[in-house]
């Protein structure tokens, strides 16, 4: 395990010309790199309410379409609703069929952490962006509900922005991943070539980390249906 101060340091040792913060300052690249290895939809980056230990809850409001994320959410991949419904709820369309008049279905069935959601498809979502908050956007007047959605949405890592924050990646990741990462995007930085050493990163170690993230019990079914032929 190393702390952030210790990565800097270290850093520091290969790269002389170096500040560790500020213009040309390592502890920004070592942000930027540990970003990119966690900033991914595993099981283990996903947004949890502290306070009920499930998937946030999206409060609407008649006539209001779009909504911002948390600041530590990047991206939202579900809106859903519980099932059964909230009382206070009222869904554009039924979601059994033969109720509703368009002929796409607005809903399908997801399953989460062992509860049954209706997935909401009316809606469409943006990623988070420099200075822009992640949003939720309805195509169909969500209404006035309180508890009645939630959504399934993932988080960045804790933001380097002094070294007295700890780092979010796992610590057997530290020397073997995220030092060479940051090593690896200084170098790019002085001989100009950023583009290929965060594809490089990416290539070698996020999809590691991505995989490895996913491991453990995380509430989905690791069983198959078996189908006739």
């Amino acid at each position: 395990m190393a702390t952030t101060k210790q990565l800097v340091s270290w850093i520091r040792l290969n790269a002389q010309k170096w500040n560790r913060v500020g213009e040309q300052g390592i502890l920004p690249i070592l942000n930027e790199a540990q970003n990119i290895l966690m900033q991914n939809e595993s099981s283990q980056t996903l947004k949890y309410d502290s306070a009920t230990g499930d998937v946030p809850v999206l409060n609407t409001e008649a006539g209001k379409f779009v909504y911002d994320m948390p600041e530590d959410v990047w991206r939202v991949n579900m809106v859903m609703t519980l099932v059964p419904f909230k009382n206070d709820l009222t869904l554009p369309y039924s979601y059994e069929y033969g109720i509703e008049t368009d002929t796409k279905r607005p809903y399908e069935e997801a399953y989460f952490n062992g509860k049954k959601y209706m997935r909401l498809l009316y809606c469409s979502t943006v990623d988070a962006s420099y200075g822009k908050p992640a949003q939720v956007r309805f195509h169909l007047d969500p209404g006035d509900s309180s508890g009645a959605y939630n959504y399934r949405g993932y988080t960045r890592p804790r933001q380097l922005t002094s070294e007295a924050i700890p780092l979010s990646l796992p610590e057997k990741f530290h020397f073997t991943h995220l030092l060479p990462a940051a090593m690896k995007m200084i170098e790019a930085l002085q001989y100009g070539d950023w583009a290929g050493a965060s594809e490089w990163v990416r290539g070698h170690y996020a999809q590691e980390i991505y995989r490895e993230m996913t491991r453990g019990e995380q509430g989905e079914s690791c069983l198959a249906e078996s189908r006739s032929i």
